[in-house]
């Protein structure tokens, strides 16, 4: 797994392999498939409401816990490494920049730079 997080409903562990979603046992670690397609995503990541995103490039989508439909939100700028809420505010790092990703329509501005590379965004409340 590439990536693991517990999100809603009651606080199910997903992890992300490749273009698969899998949700998790807390108790046997046993994995099931939740959404497979042709979209192999960068990151994962829940706000506050419970909703799941995906980044994969640059493109930002919905993933619908109910029928694991994936939806495009939109495309724009820099394809990011890695994303996180942090309150209602979505994030994304490219190398060793952080930006602000608007939830409803992609675009990103630019925070800051460091002068370190990330990789993992850990912060999502």
């Amino acid at each position: 797994m590439s990536t693991v997080l517990a999100g809603p409903p009651n606080d199910t562990l997903y992890g992300m392999n490749g273009n698969s979603i899998f949700q998790i046992s807390k108790t046997t670690a046993s994995q099931s498939v939740f959404a497979t397609n042709g979209i192999a995503m960068d990151s994962i990541t829940f706000d506050l409401n419970g909703i799941l995103y995906g980044i994969e490039g640059n493109s930002l989508y919905t993933i619908n816990l109910n029928t694991a439909v994936q939806t495009l939100i939109g495309s724009s700028g820099v394809a990011m490494d890695d994303v996180a809420f942090d309150g209602g505010q979505l994030y994304g790092m490219r190398g060793n920049s952080l930006f602000t990703i608007d939830k409803t329509d992609a675009m990103q501005t630019l925070v800051a730079t460091s002068g370190v590379a990330m990789r993992k965004v850990p912060f999502s409340r």
